[in-house]
């Protein structure tokens, strides 16, 4: 069957448009022939070509897709950097287990038991008070609790740690890490025994005073101890603060690390203490895996 001129040019828009090739003129003169319709080449040519003019975007080949890019490998630089936050963080997180279970020996043998839940009040109520540089009755101060701090506020404070902080309580956090830092760099802040244990007296000791204080009898350090009190502030403890716990000053707990530590601190003005022993036996046995060593049943041997 012939066709029209612009019979043919139609005709080869819907072949090339029905290709997902790119058709030369004698592949269109074939497809045409194959469907009956009688036209010579040389005028399937021409209506090839005006029907590339008229309609180009219709005998055009779909784009290519574009691949997506690949993201770059990370370099020997920024891998050497992350392998060194990640050993940071878990030195940080040693560090500071075992500052905690050495300034909380006797409750960190207590309890075999703990869940999560109870290790993480734990650890938020040590970095809320560690944050805020709060001691009470209860806790005192002694070198462990600075060290305890110390190693707390450096975990809390290295990048990637599990502590997401506002900019507020990091600053807070820095503040006393500063205060802290300075007391060490202090002569009297090296002292390796502020406090000597004893249960009577044996004579005068250079700098020190024989009395029962917040760590019981023994020899005091004046210096020593003046110069950590500086760096904290007390707040009143469970027993001294008789007003029911919505009428405890706004200025009294520390600002929270997150949400919950609020309730954590109010806890702790009621004295329970149940859920950090067993908090402290979680922690141990975490200590242990981080470090590779002993677990809790162990140490407790």
């Amino acid at each position: 069957m012939a066709f029209s001129e612009e019979d043919l040019i139609a005709s080869v828009l819907r072949v090339k448009s029905a290709s997902s090739e790119q058709l030369t003129a004698k592949q269109v003169h074939e497809a045409l022939t194959a469907e009956g319709i009688t036209a010579d080449f040389a005028a399937v040519k021409k209506a090839a070509s005006k029907a590339a003019k008229r309609a180009p975007a219709e005998t055009a080949l779909p784009a290519a897709p574009v691949p997506a890019p690949t993201p770059p490998a990370p370099s020997k630089q920024d891998q050497k950097r992350a392998t060194a936050q990640a050993e940071a963080l878990k030195a940080g997180e040693l560090a500071m287990f075992t500052a905690l279970k050495e300034l909380h020996q006797e409750r960190w043998m207590v309890a075999l038991h703990g869940e999560s839940r109870d290790t993480k009040a734990f650890i938020d109520r040590a970095a809320a008070f560690a944050i805020a540089g709060a001691l009470t009755d209860e806790d005192g101060l002694s070198k462990e609790r600075v060290e305890a701090d110390v190693a707390t506020l450096q975990y809390i404070l290295l990048p990637g740690s599990p502590f997401e902080l506002p900019e507020e309580e990091c600053s807070q956090a820095r503040e006393q890490l500063e205060k802290l830092e300075r007391f060490y760099k202090m002569s009297v802040g090296r002292l390796n025994k502020p406090f000597v244990a004893i249960d009577h007296f044996q004579g005068a000791r250079p700098g020190f005073v024989f009395k029962t204080g917040d760590l019981g009898m023994g020899y005091y350090h004046e210096a020593w101890f003046a110069a950590a009190v500086a760096c904290y502030k007390y707040q009143p403890s469970a027993a001294a603060t008789a007003q029911p716990m919505d009428e405890v000053p706004a200025t009294a707990p520390a600002k929270p690390v997150d949400p919950q530590l609020r309730e954590i601190l109010e806890g702790i003005k009621r004295d329970d203490a149940s859920s950090l022993d067993r908090a402290m036996a979680k922690a141990t046995a975490l200590a242990a895996k981080a470090s590779g060593g002993s677990s809790a049943m162990d140490d407790m041997d």
